[in-house]
């Protein structure tokens, strides 16, 4: 599949819009960030920074689902920075992301939208 079918593809994920905070770890330091929406397949973010396409980042989220806490380290690489007024809304791919990770997203996601 080439890469712009498989954008395509990662977009009709459903997500959920929150707002949320998150830690993004890269380049072996810790920046605090905002999660604006996230899906099985990536997240949107607030940062202050523009970030570089490509570069690999891990994110440190905390969901909410049926009244657990459910503390996720997910990886991924930025896909896109785009400037929004004074930051940055960067999209990241996942990658490695785990079952146990895909199902807590999507439990979570489906609750958002229902």
């Amino acid at each position: 599949m080439n890469s712009k079918a498989r954008t395509s593809e990662l977009r009709y994920a459903k997500r959920a819009n929150v707002d949320k905070p998150a830690s993004l770890i890269f380049n072996q330091q810790v920046f605090s960030v905002r999660v604006i929406n996230i899906s099985i397949t990536g997240v949107g973010i607030l940062y202050q920074h523009a970030l570089l396409p490509q570069e690999q980042i891990t994110l440190k989220i905390e969901l909410n689902l049926h009244g657990q806490v459910f503390n996720l380290n997910l990886k991924g690489k930025i896909v896109h920075t785009t400037q929004v007024q004074t930051q940055f809304l960067i999209g990241i791919e996942f990658y490695e992301l785990s079952d146990y990770s895909k199902r807590i997203i999507n439990q979570y996601v489906n609750q958002s939208l229902n």
